[in-house]
């Protein structure tokens, strides 16, 4: 059984490295590689390049991500606020 393929704006909880056990949001991908932001420790302007392979997708997508990528773009803050409720214990 294939996985489906991780989508922008969808929210993944990263399985290997440093950064295991922490949320990301997909901003870009490419190649079979996911490039991941949160708005606090790993800003946009600087996403984390992960293999897809080492994301767990949890089934959600942040709200209204391609519209305001579109007319916007995406701030860290808005980023960080929406990655809030998977990152409070």
């Amino acid at each position: 059984m294939q996985k489906d393929p991780v989508q922008i704006g969808e929210i993944v909880y990263c399985l290997k490295g440093r950064d295991s056990g922490r949320y990301f949001a997909v901003v870009k991908v490419e190649d079979g590689f996911c490039y991941l932001a949160d708005g606090k420790h790993r800003k946009i302007c600087s996403p984390k390049k992960k293999k897809e392979k080492h994301l767990q997708p949890t089934g959600c997508r942040i709200e209204g991500y391609a519209e305001r990528e579109k007319a916007f773009g995406i701030s860290n803050p808005f980023l960080s606020k929406a990655l809030r409720p998977y990152t409070q214990n």
